[in-house]
């Protein structure tokens, strides 16, 4: 029979905590980035269409729920 320490259960989510928050930073830093060339880049729209995209994805990771 198999025993499980306190310590395995409350540390198990650890990965999916961290991969979302990494994927966070990298949606936010690409969000920075497509503003800034937006910014500079008024008339072209491909830019503002691309900052839509990865704003609806970061909204996404903080709205799905596995629990």
């Amino acid at each position: 029979m198999l025993f499980y320490r306190y310590s395995y259960f409350s540390n198990q989510n650890d990965f999916e905590f961290y991969l979302k928050l990494s994927l966070s930073v990298i949606i936010a830093s690409l969000i920075i980035i497509f503003f800034v060339q937006y910014l500079r880049h008024r008339s072209d729209s491909k830019y503002r269409d691309l900052l839509i995209i990865f704003g609806l994805r970061r909204h996404s990771i903080y709205t799905d729920s596995t629990a």
